[in-house]
């Protein structure tokens, strides 16, 4: 709260959001598996009280970081970070927020994943394709086309999702 010219107005608390994880050591079936959850409270330890305390169990603290991006402002949610995880082969329980990935690794993968804002690279940046036929008609006609008239625009009238983006990449490769 703040005074002002004798007014108090309530001014709103800046809220970093935190992903945190933590392990289950009681019970087996969570071996090898480590809880990514996010919160938007100060404490990282309160809310994984809150979480093992309903149900009974201890949870130890492992790790925790800011939800945001290295150098911006820009936050991310733990289903981001879990879509990350599971992009790259790590299993996760379905509906929960449960991943098997070791602690350190898991650590890594999240600083990783701040670093490159969830963006994998591609080795050499090439992903092969095969056009369907409709689309190769439309690039091979298109591209004769242009070769008769240097100097022209084209336009294909195709249906929704007939990939037109990806016939395009097809045709500036001819």
């Amino acid at each position: 709260m703040a005074e002002m010219n004798g007014i108090n107005l309530q001014t709103a608390k800046q809220v970093i959001p935190k992903i945190y994880a933590y392990t289950t050591p009681e019970v087996r079936k969570h071996d090898g598996w480590l809880k990514i959850g996010y919160t938007e409270q100060d404490d990282v330890l309160d809310r994984i009280k809150q979480q093992c305390n309903t149900i009974d169990v201890e949870g130890k603290y492992e790790w925790s970081g800011n939800a945001t991006f290295e150098n911006s402002n820009d936050t991310f949610t733990d289903k981001m970070l879990h879509a990350y995880l599971v992009k790259q082969g790590y299993e996760k329980i379905p509906n929960k927020e449960w991943i098997k990935i070791g602690v350190t690794e898991g650590k890594l993968k999240f600083y990783e994943f701040r670093e490159n804002r969830g963006i994998l690279s591609q080795g050499s940046g090439v992903i092969s394709y095969d056009l369907r036929p409709e689309q190769k008609a439309a690039v091979e006609y298109t591209s004769n086309y242009f070769s008769k008239h240097p100097q022209c625009e084209f336009l294909w009238n195709c249906k929704p999702r007939f990939g037109k983006t990806l016939a395009t990449y097809d045709l500036y490769k001819t």
